[in-house]
């Protein structure tokens, strides 16, 4: 029976393997938003965000990094936005963390922020209906802002 499974373990191994497809990179290019960034439009649900948060801090350090690197902001000033709203959560996040959050999002390439149907209503933002019409807020910000 120990000689049967193990062959059986083999042969199910050697299998799988054999049937893997080759995974495809797929490398999009998006179009630079270009937006005047004096007359952007936040999303309700970043404003939101923005206010301070006391649960579901670091997913919406996630979110906002994403969110301002997508509008092209430059790091000064996200870094800048960034503090102002880690002053209004209760407590903020460790100055350690935020540091190495921004680092590491200035070795990556840009990222859209994550879609409304995801992290959001898991940390207490729920999107308004005229933003869920919308995939996720740099489309509400875009379309938004450039009327």
């Amino acid at each position: 029976a120990k000689e049967l499974l193990m062959s059986a373990l083999d042969w199910y191994k050697e299998k799988s393997q054999s049937e893997k497809p080759e995974k495809k990179h797929i490398n999009k290019k998006f179009k630079e938003i270009k937006i005047d960034k004096r007359n952007i439009i936040l999303a309700p649900s970043i404003e939101k965000i923005l206010k301070g948060m006391e649960d579901g801090k670091k997913r919406a350090l996630f979110i906002l990094l994403n969110y301002f690197r997508s509008l092209g902001l430059d790091f000064e000033d996200i870094e800048e936005k960034i503090e102002k709203w880690n002053k209004k959560n209760k407590p903020p996040l460790k100055q350690g963390y935020i540091q190495s959050q921004l680092t590491w999002s200035k070795r990556h390439k840009k990222v859209l922020p994550p879609n409304y149907d995801k992290y959001y209503k898991d940390i207490g933002i729920f999107p308004t209906e005229e933003e869920e019409k919308y995939k996720n807020p740099i489309n509400y910000t875009v379309k938004k802002s450039r009327k």
